[in-house]
């Protein structure tokens, strides 16, 4: 009789734990839903922002002061910047629900890393920094959209975190299947423990909190 007790006991525990682990996700997915909604709402009015500040920066350009053109260029790209942001936590919404599509083609791999360092190079040269791209002709099938955002959210990273120096991009294969894109940077670097959080959303280094901006996804 004890034994049979003590085996429905434990039974009730682990019939327990199941129902709390499966309260705790279904909390986790309507709280991501809800987030992916209100950011996805986020992005209409924004739009109209970014559009109506951009056409007044066109149509009034001449009749407004230096002063208040400098004002108008930072709302404008301040919209920008935060639309940038939406995309980024709609990109991982998506990422989540694995919702993200891929679309495989033939590409040079060369061609979209330079596409992508003289995109980011005005970024670069706002911080004195250069941008080096050392790749030679790499023909590999993937994504062009998803590698490129990659790229970019990587440079960009690199150039955020880096007073002094210089962003290299490098890439090169590592058999006839697998390739190696590597971004480096003369920044302060990351210590071991840092790396193992840098892919939990969210996260960001304390030594970095009030010196430069972003959400740390």
């Amino acid at each position: 009789v004890t034994g049979s007790d003590l085996t429905e006991q434990r039974n009730a525990a682990r019939q327990a734990k199941i129902c709390e682990r499966q309260l705790l996700v279904e909390r986790e997915r309507m709280r991501r839903e809800y987030v992916a909604k209100m950011v996805h709402d986020l992005r209409s009015p924004l739009n109209a922002i970014v559009g109506f500040g951009s056409l007044l920066q066109y149509e009034a350009n001449s009749k407004l002061s230096s002063d208040e053109n400098d004002m108008l260029g930072q709302m404008v790209q301040s919209a920008k910047d935060l639309a940038h942001q939406i995309s980024e936590s709609l990109t991982l919404a998506r990422i989540e629900a694995a919702q993200i599509q891929v679309k495989l083609q033939q590409l040079q791999l060369n061609e979209l890393l330079n596409y992508v360092t003289r995109a980011m190079t005005p970024l670069a040269k706002q911080k004195n920094l250069s941008i080096h791209c050392d790749v030679k002709p790499l023909q590999v099938t993937a994504d062009a959209q998803l590698i490129s955002q990659v790229l970019t959210n990587l440079v960009a990273n690199a150039i955020k975190f880096t007073m002094n120096g210089q962003i290299g991009i490098e890439a090169s294969a590592i058999d006839e299947c697998y390739y190696c894109i590597a971004v480096s940077d003369t920044g302060n670097g990351m210590t071991p423990e840092e790396v193992n959080t840098i892919f939990d959303p969210f996260t960001r280094l304390q030594r970095h909190e009030n010196a430069v901006e972003g959400q740390g996804l």
